[in-house]
């Protein structure tokens, strides 16, 4: 590494720092699936292209009751 030039960018400018809303989409296009888990990645993702509200649903519980006289 020695004896090579190096060039370094001043980071601090204001185009580095700040991304607009949704600029990693375009317009149209499908950004989470139905039926997609939210975690962090994705509550991030939908903060990005300017979503304050999510419809979502609980994952179904099933329970299972067993009184003995099904098997016969």
């Amino acid at each position: 590494m020695f004896g090579k030039d190096f060039c370094f960018v001043d980071c601090r400018r204001e185009e580095f720092l700040i991304r607009n809303i949704g600029d990693d989409v375009n317009v149209g296009e499908l950004v989470l699936p139905k039926n997609t888990l939210l975690g962090p990645a994705e509550l991030g993702l939908l903060a990005t292209v300017g979503l304050q509200t999510v419809r979502v649903y609980d994952k179904p519980r099933v329970v299972v009751l067993s009184t003995g006289n099904e098997v016969r």
